[in-house]
């Protein structure tokens, strides 16, 4: 039997279920029923099913079910009951056993021109991730050698389908990052009042359409391009072949638009702008660009990974044909080769043998030199596609210990804080050497195996019988996905650029309080914190000196989240302030008196009782500016808070100063007082700490290097190891029952 996530038997490098899978819905059978009710209204129906979290994974059988429905077109007054529609449901389309497990979220954002857009990524595994990377791309690559025509095109295409699908949803209440709610197999129907609310969103009158172009400036031919025409042929074929709706989502009615497949939209936008590419004949200058970003990106995950570049004095970098390699070290004396390799060009096949054969000619280079003759390796093969299914296969090695990972599952890991560099060489170690040789062959995804990894402490030894291949089974990640995405909440936030409002795209710092990073602030080491919360964005940014040592750097990260966090605290006390002062931007902005004096700070410790009075503070336009003396160090020496209450008061005097120069109510100082005490009261609740080695040490780290500490993976490796030390007397497998038994064992 052909697995319907393994290879296509046809050699097309994509999955079954996507080439040849003949198969439709389980017992569906076309007839006569839909014959007599609305074609339209019928797929409209259908569509508003798709908005339904509940339905979330069902989208194989929504799909072929629309895709029937079209085939009886017609435009009788006639419209189908639901309750009847449920029941031709329930008979035909009750299961798919080719309809995969969800792995995705049911509402994902892409962040464009104007801010945050919801999508549905429907039966797709990373659709956010490519249009988020092709988008940046296309539009904020300044090197992308693309035409203005093509990015105004590609502009139009990209701000109608995703206007479109941002206000369907915010139409049908959805809101960012929703998981969806499988808990039936069966295509649930909600109450007649539920089914309205969702019919009404995926319809399009002309009006509206007409404000969504007025509003978001994209040309109406556009639309065109994503229009469905009822008497496609295909509608009619028995073979379940690719319905047009997937990359034709929209229907064009004589009263306005239908969005008859919400969950392909995002699908059809990335098809178009890669046939708007073949068309402008530009195809290999963008997936140049396509590549270029994701590149970046994996850089910046394997660094969060703790993979470190290293020279080799004669070895260097290799980027052959956009195919990238990276040397690397982690741990104490382990070796990463890395290679980015992309796999969506057309005409442009890559041999990943070879590609493998390439990296382990490096690893016998590289160990040939006397100084890393006794390191261990491992090789990642990095493999990018663009809307495309590829099927891969783990090359191993006697050299190095492999992996090859899909750069959106290596965005997810990363994201979801699971692993590290020591991390993936001990799960590469214990998939060579607990998971049965013929089960390696078996096509699931490496998020998967990686999930089933940790659930078992870090472990393929499933049960006490050894493999268990009912736990072997595609769709396992899909709770490591949700909490990585949710995590991270990327989407937009108000931000100035160069005095001008602008979106940029940021991810969350930490899961316990609101304070956020911009993707391009990390790109360009910039340092600088985002707070949402308080109605208006707010920012807080240091103004730092030119090449500072590591140690003002450390001073200024610490003081940006200080101020962030007690932002946060006065949320509730600020936020009409500040929205009154701008609805969109405010920055909190910063510099050192003395650089050198903080990288050398006195300690002494002695508080200046004329403390305030140093602390200078200006204002201008959205941004108030505090100059921090050197002095202010030693009031965050010591176990009590003071220096945080300090920090506070200056804020809020610099906010009075704000809202005084625009002519708006500001504090008093009684108000001021309470805000501090309830706030921020006397005693050790603190964000920044200052510690001195005298007083423990222990705190003096200088000349030791990180410590490595038991990986969880370790103890797995121990306790997986006693029962066959235990040889003979090992207990047999079962439940011990009774203490002599117990004692005897």
């Amino acid at each position: 039997m052909i697995s319907r996530n393994g290879p296509c038997p046809c050699g097309s490098g994509k999955q079954y279920k996507r080439c040849c899978d003949s198969s439709l819905g389980e017992g569906a059978q076309h007839n006569n029923t839909f014959n007599k009710y609305n074609t339209i209204d019928t797929l409209q129906t259908i569509a508003g099913l798709t908005l339904l979290d509940e339905n979330h994974g069902k989208n194989l059988r929504l799909e072929n079910l629309s895709k029937e429905v079209a085939g009886y077109y017609n435009n009788n007054s006639k419209k189908i009951n639901i309750r009847e529609l449920q029941r031709f449901s329930d008979i035909n389309y009750a299961a798919d056993p080719m309809e995969d497990p969800t792995t995705n979220l049911f509402t994902e954002v892409i962040a464009y021109h104007g801010g945050n857009y919801l999508i549905l990524p429907g039966i797709y595994e990373s659709p956010a991730f490519m249009l988020n990377s092709l988008l940046s791309a296309i539009f904020n690559w300044k090197d992308a050698k693309l035409s203005e025509q093509f990015k105004t095109n590609s502009h139009h295409l990209v701000q109608a389908v995703l206007s479109i699908s941002d206000r369907m949803l915010e139409k049908a209440g959805l809101r960012r990052y929703l998981v969806g709610k499988k808990e039936n197999q069966r295509i649930i129907f909600p109450d007649q009042s539920a089914m309205n609310k969702f019919k009404h969103a995926v319809f399009f009158s002309e009006e509206e359409i007409s404000e969504l172009i007025l509003k978001k400036n994209f040309d109406a031919k556009v639309l065109e391009i994503f229009t469905a025409n009822l008497s496609n042929s295909t509608f009619k074929s028995k073979s379940a072949v690719e319905s047009p709706f997937i990359n034709n989502p929209l229907l064009k009615n004589y009263d306005g638009y239908l969005v008859v497949s919400p969950a392909t939209l995002c699908h059809a936008l990335i098809q178009a702008i890669k046939d708007l590419a073949e068309e402008m004949r530009c195809t290999d200058e963008l997936h140049e660009a396509y590549h270029f970003v994701v590149c970046n990106t994996m850089q910046l995950s394997l660094k969060r990974l703790d993979f470190d570049e290293l020279k080799i004095d004669g070895i260097n970098n290799i980027k052959v044909d956009f195919v990238e390699t990276f040397i690397t070290k982690f741990d104490d004396d382990k070796i990463g080769i890395i290679q980015y390799i992309p796999m969506s060009q057309p005409g442009k096949s890559r041999s990943l043998d070879e590609l493998s054969k390439q990296r382990q000619d490096l690893i016998t280079q590289i160990s040939a030199i006397k100084e890393y003759s006794d390191y261990q390796f491992m090789d990642i093969a990095l493999v990018s596609i663009l809307d495309n299914d590829l099927m891969t296969h783990v090359i191993n090695s006697p050299l190095s210990r492999t992996l090859m990972i899909n750069c959106h599952d290596l965005d997810i890991l990363v994201k979801s804080k699971e692993s590290s560099a020591i991390g993936l060489w001990q799960f590469a170690g214990a998939r060579d050497t607990q998971i049965p040789k013929l089960l390696r062959v078996i096509w699931l995804t490496f998020l998967d195996q990686f999930t089933v990894f940790k659930n078992h402490e870090d472990s393929f030894y499933l049960s006490d019988e050894g493999f268990d291949l009912s736990q072997w089974q595609y769709g396992q990640s899909q709770v490591l996905v949700e909490e990585a995405k949710q995590r991270t909440d990327e989407h937009c936030m108000a931000i100035r650029i160069n005095g001008k409002l602008a979106k940029t795209l940021v991810i969350r710092r930490d899961k316990y309080w609101p304070v956020y990073v911009s993707m391009q602030d990390l790109l360009e080491h910039e340092l600088q914190f985002g707070l949402e919360g308080l109605k208006t964005s707010v920012w807080i940014k240091p103004i730092t000196e030119e090449n500072s040592s590591s140690d003002a750097d450390h001073i200024y990260w610490e003081l940006t989240e200080t101020i962030a966090y007690w932002l946060w605290q006065l949320t509730d006390d600020v936020k009409a302030k500040l929205n009154l002062i701008d609805p969109h931007c405010v920055y909190f902005t910063f510099e050192l008196d003395d650089v050198s004096k903080f990288e050398n700070i006195d300690d002494t410790f002695k508080r200046d009782p004329d403390i305030f009075s140093k602390i200078k503070v200006s204002t201008n336009n959205d941004t108030i500016h505090l100059i921090i003396p050197n002095q202010l160090m030693a009031f965050f020496y010591g176990s009590d808070n003071e220096g945080d209450r300090i920090l506070v008061r200056q804020i809020l005097n610099g906010l009075n100063e704000l809202l005084a120069k625009r002519n708006f109510e500001v504090f008093t100082q009684d108000q001021i007082n309470d805000i501090v005490e309830n706030r921020a009261p006397l005693g050790m609740k603190k964000k920044l700490i200052l510690l001195h080695s005298r007083s423990n040490l222990l705190l003096d780290k200088s000349n030791l290097s990180e410590p490595r500490y038991i990986q969880p993976y370790d103890s797995s490796n121990t306790s997986n190891s006693i029962g066959q030390l235990l040889g003979a007397n090992c207990p047999p497998v079962g439940e011990v029952i009774g203490t002599d038994k117990k004692k005897s064992w």
